[in-house]
């Protein structure tokens, strides 16, 4: 990692309402040559799996892998103890007002991308059927994005 993404590192900013996400941001990834984007994961709880998470993800950027809005990407385990989502969608970053969404570093416009935890089955159902329309299912059932329990809004259907 510190040969790919010299000085990458994460910003942890705690909630004041326990009802709201933190949020885990990442910094440095952006330095890739050719690559304006920074990640964002909003977990319920801190932990430092999220900074692992933001690295992985980074690193796996900087290796020259797609990293555009509606990839997905396996993680591998579940982004938060206890959650069946052990997947993440890129996405903008809708959790938030549209001017925090596109940041300036000098000259340089950085964008922040969302990574939306998601299911097996709904990165499926992305892969096939397009990032747009998984959002429509979550918006069609009124899905709260940094639920770690949420369940699939496909139910056990893969498609």
């Amino acid at each position: 990692m510190e040969e790919t993404l010299p000085g990458f590192r994460v910003r942890r900013i705690e909630t004041r309402d326990p009802s709201e996400p933190w949020i885990y941001l990442s910094m440095g990834a952006s330095t890739v040559q050719g690559w304006p984007h920074e990640f964002a994961l909003l977990p319920p709880i801190a932990d430092e799996r999220h900074v692992e998470t933001l690295a992985m993800v980074a690193d796996w950027v900087a290796a020259g892998r797609d990293g555009s809005v509606g990839t997905v990407l396996a993680i591998g385990k579940p982004w938060v103890p206890g959650s069946a989502a052990d997947h993440l969608l890129m996405t903008p970053l809708y959790a938030f007002p549209e001017e925090v969404e596109l940041v300036r570093d000098g000259p340089n416009e950085i964008s922040i991308l969302w990574l939306v935890p998601i299911h097996a089955n709904e990165a499926a159902y992305v892969r096939r059927r397009g990032m747009e329309r998984l959002e429509e299912r979550f918006e069609q059932y009124g899905v709260n994005l940094v639920d770690p329990r949420r369940p699939s809004v496909l139910g056990t259907s893969a498609i």
